[in-house]
């Protein structure tokens, strides 16, 4: 057996420029281990940073083979008539390959999913804007403990903010990053993901703004790990599940 079959993890989600040392303590929200095929996610948890917003904002992910599945229905920011609004979470756990040794973490690809809709008569300080980044943390390879720190900043279709003059009515987001952790860190066993998800608005006398993540086209928030390499078999059977997931929760 090929001693470097790499485990690239897709991210379907998402996502900031925060150390470990910042992350508050208060508020965070613990999931669960969760044990897939090839990798587990250990110590799943989520810390809302904003006053005033629910302490779930992800919510408790669902294991798939080796992904997890996120419906979230608290992620918003809303501004109306001047009042900014910040939304703010971390998500966090460890990733580790499992035993075997020919399994190694080598990419990943983070993608989120939303609308925003911005109305009412101004300008573009009326705008809604995603804020996706973090770190992967490298803390084992095959030769034994370690420490690489790989930041990383998403990159938001259509371009970020949306404003009012350029995109008003209702507007379908995507954000995506990919981070090749193998050219950092070959070999890598274990890694601590941190996630900074930032939904931000703010409005004028008049007008509104409101931003959330949320389902789009059956295709809910994902953190996906396919082995050797994604395959379009794949990447749609996850998009069945998330669909038959949702409809089991209504």
């Amino acid at each position: 057996m090929n001693m470097r079959n790499r485990v690239p993890l897709t991210l379907l989600s998402l996502v900031f420029v925060i150390s470990m040392s910042q992350v508050a303590t208060a508020g965070t929200v613990y999931y669960n281990d969760y044990t897939g095929i090839t990798v587990k996610f250990v110590n799943v948890r989520e810390t809302t940073q904003s006053a005033g917003d629910p302490d779930v904002l992800f919510g408790a992910p669902t294991l798939s083979g080796d992904s997890l599945l996120f419906f979230p229905s608290n992620f918003t920011s809303q501004s109306v008539d001047g009042v900014s609004d910040q939304t703010h979470s971390l998500l966090q756990f460890t990733l580790e390959a499992k035993n075997n040794p020919s399994d190694f973490i080598d990419s990943f690809v983070f993608t989120e999913l939303g609308d925003a809709v911005l109305t009412g008569t101004g300008s573009s300080v009326t705008r809604a804007e995603v804020g996706m980044s973090g770190y992967v943390t490298v803390t084992e390879d095959i030769n034994g403990p370690t420490f690489v720190s790989i930041p990383f900043t998403g990159t938001i279709n259509p371009t970020n903010p949306l404003n009012l003059e350029d995109n008003p009515g209702t507007t379908l987001w995507s954000g995506s990053v990919t981070v090749d952790v193998a050219s950092y860190a070959p070999y890598a066993k274990v890694a601590v993901i941190t996630f900074d998800n930032n939904l931000d608005t703010h409005s004028e006398d008049g007008t509104s703004a409101m931003i959330q993540k949320k389902v789009i086209n059956n295709q809910c928030i994902t953190i996906e790990v396919v082995v050797p390499e994604p395959s379009t078999f794949v990447l749609a059977t996850i998009g069945l599940l998330c669909l038959i997931i949702r409809r089991r929760q209504r």
